[in-house]
């Protein structure tokens, strides 16, 4: 279908009409019309699929313009959209009969229509479902739904019920039970897709005003069960659920005790290091901004590792518990800058501000996408050019004389001027590019780039930014 014309993809009429159909056929076709829909909707741009209700002026208007849209097209009209509406209505009749499995095909078919004006409708539909699973399936000792949900089915439907935007909480509580109750049946994959499903459950929770205070949430007890069957498993998972988990643990691992967060961490990063060419160069900066907020509370808590002279580590001896996670780093950075061909200038940005913010200043690894960022500074606005100026003068005095201890210490002397002279040229560029843009600078540019909050270290070269600081 995506390797159709486009304009043959806008005229195509679904082979069947939808006034003959039983309920045996009744899924599968509805499922058909709903991705013609869908993807009519996809390739067409700008423009509603539905009739337009606009006044008689506006329509004059456009008519004198020459954007009269006919109302005779396949889609333009909403006869397909009514015969749609009439079908899902005899769907939900017979939920009964459709089973789990049915009820899925429903709610993924629910899902591909944009509902722009009829929201209620959407609603009204997905409340009738919800009704049958709460109450009316209660006493259904026929079809007897939730003796024949399986812990695959109660993750889909959990997961089609977040993408639908419904939360209700009974609903959700319900399903979610049923995955935990039913955890030792689960396999690596199923805890994947739920804990993805519910990570996107709590982020639109968040703005939705009618269900903020109604959260259903997972206990630290059911994650860490969850995440430890993953760890059971020997991560029989694939690179794109392996990418997925990483960043999941990155984000709920903080509930682990320190035993079992560090058993995860290394299994992680042997099954990372093993498997490292196999993933795309999206999955690998993935993986890096994961890395980085696993750093922050790997060795949180009482239980942290002693170095040497039986010394426990204190909570700002970044350097010592950055050093676990340098070698992987720098193996993903290389493959990172390598294979990355397709990058944009904000995602450069953050795994910059990540990597600083993280006590991570190898030049070699961050060499590539600073000057990348530099390169395109124009495509920035003022705060996110400001923003990489002030990340560019914290990575300078990591290097200078002053922050040798945070860099590497095999680190020679002449490598860690050429660094300090590449960084000042990269801040003297910048200043160009602001001072070309802007007659008068904003007081922001001016305090940061202004030459007395960057003193020259003795005996090693200095920037000259402009004369922006006058």
């Amino acid at each position: 279908m995506k390797g159709l014309r486009i304009p043959l993809i806008r005229n195509l009429i679904p082979s069947v009409s939808l006034n003959k159909i039983n309920g045996t056929h009744l899924l599968k076709h509805l499922e058909n019309v709903c991705e013609h829909i869908a993807l009519v909707g996809r390739y067409t741009k700008g423009k509603s699929t539905r009739r337009r209700h606009i006044s008689k002026y506006i329509k004059r208007v456009d008519r004198n313009k020459g954007e009269c849209i006919p109302t005779n097209g396949t889609i333009g009209r909403s006869k397909l959209f009514d015969q749609v509406d009439e079908q899902f209505n005899k769907a939900v009749v017979l939920l009964p009969e459709l089973g789990p499995s049915g009820i899925i095909r429903l709610l993924h078919a629910l899902q591909k229509i944009k509902y722009e004006k009829k929201k209620r409708k959407k609603n009204n539909i997905l409340k009738r479902i919800e009704y049958y699973l709460l109450r009316g399936s209660v006493n259904d000792t026929l079809y007897n739904f939730w003796s024949h949900l399986r812990i695959n089915d109660a993750i889909l439907l959990f997961r089609m019920f977040i993408k639908n935007n419904h939360f209700e909480p009974a609903l959700l509580y319900k399903l979610m039970g049923q995955v935990v109750h039913n955890r030792d049946f689960c396999i690596p994959s199923d805890v994947v897709l739920f804990l993805r499903s519910y990570h996107i459950y709590r982020c639109r929770i968040k703005r939705s005003p009618k269900w903020k205070w109604k959260e259903v949430s997972l206990s630290d007890d059911c994650q860490r069960k969850l995440l430890q069957i993953i760890v059971r498993n020997k991560f029989d998972l694939t690179h794109k659920e392996m990418c997925s988990f990483v960043s999941l643990f990155s984000i709920y691992g903080r509930v682990l005790p320190f035993h079992e967060r560090w058993q995860i961490y290394t299994k992680s990063i042997e099954y990372v290091e093993r498997t490292q060419l196999a993933y795309s160069p999206r999955d690998i900066k993935n993986i890096i901004l994961s890395l980085f907020r696993i750093n922050t509370f790997l060795f949180d808590g009482a239980c942290v590792p002693r170095n040497n002279d039986g010394f426990s580590m204190g909570k700002n001896s970044h350097v010592e518990r950055l050093s676990v996670v340098n070698p992987t780093l720098r193996k993903l950075f290389h493959l990172y800058n390598n294979h990355n061909t397709d990058v944009r200038v904000e995602d450069e940005l953050r795994i910059l501000e990540r990597a600083v913010q993280s006590h991570y200043y190898n030049y070699d690894s961050l060499e590539n996408i600073i000057f990348h960022i530099k390169n395109n500074l124009a495509q920035l606005g003022l705060s996110k050019g400001v923003k990489f100026v002030r990340l560019v003068r914290k990575l300078r005095n990591a290097h200078s004389a002053d922050g040798v201890v945070l860099t590497d210490a095999s680190t020679s002397n002449t490598e860690r001027k050429f660094v300090l002279h590449m960084l000042d040229q990269i801040l003297s560029n910048c200043a160009e590019v602001f001072r070309a843009r802007y007659k008068y600078p904003p007081r922001k540019i001016r305090a940061v780039l202004s030459l007395d909050r960057l003193a020259a270290v003795p005996g090693e070269p200095n920037h000259e930014l402009t004369v922006l600081h006058r």
